[in-house]
């Protein structure tokens, strides 16, 4: 491999680490606004859980193609397809209701969680939810609130504070157990496992 290819495949790798940054981030909000109030948090977790699957099956994929000739290009090229697939996917959905509204977008916001919600109780219920949000940070920002004083606020709020803590220490724990070093070397890991006659 010469210095082009190398130099090709970092910024590669560099152009990914921020997509996958962005998306990590989008997604769940994505899915947490558009989802019922009651089902928000299993589907956010089985969206993690669904990552995790991904990035187990991209290790056994790398593991079939690691003594393929040049099979690094093949890794790569695969890894464009969900992405693909994930953008066309984008270029069909709605704007979140939170959006719309934020956006002034109200009669649209309406029109959104109608097609996904079953009752009109319900469309009304989350606009009217969502019409108090935005006047409780519209008065914050009138007030001049700060963020440090929101983070005091919500530091001192002692259910936030316990949910922030059990949240950062499960962060914090994860990084410790090195998910990410078995990550990185899955193909090895796999085929150090006797899994190479895939």
């Amino acid at each position: 491999m010469n210095s082009r290819w190398y130099g090709s495949i970092i910024l590669g790798e560099i152009l990914l680490g921020f997509g996958i940054g962005i998306e990590s981030l989008t997604s769940p909000m994505y899915i947490a606004e558009m989802a019922r109030p009651s089902e928000r948090g299993r589907l956010v977790s089985m969206y993690a859980l669904f990552m995790c699957f991904g990035q187990f099956f991209a290790g056994i994929i790398d593991g079939i193609f690691a003594d393929v000739h040049e099979g690094w290009r093949y890794m790569f090229g695969l890894a464009s397809i969900p992405g693909f697939v994930m953008f066309i996917g984008f270029l069909f959905l709605p704007e979140t209701p939170a959006w719309l509204a934020s956006d002034g977008q109200f009669a649209s916001a309406v029109l959104v969680l109608s097609s996904i919600r079953e009752t009109e109780e319900e469309v009304e219920s989350e606009i009217t939810d969502i019409r108090v949000s935005l006047s409780s940070e519209e008065l914050h920002e009138e007030r001049g609130t700060t963020l440090m004083t929101k983070v005091w606020k919500m530091l001192r709020h002692s259910p936030t504070r316990k949910a922030l803590l059990v949240g950062c220490s499960l962060m914090v724990m994860q990084q410790f157990c090195g998910p990410n070093a078995v990550l990185y070397y899955a193909a090895s890991i796999y085929e150090m496992s006797g899994f190479n006659g895939m």
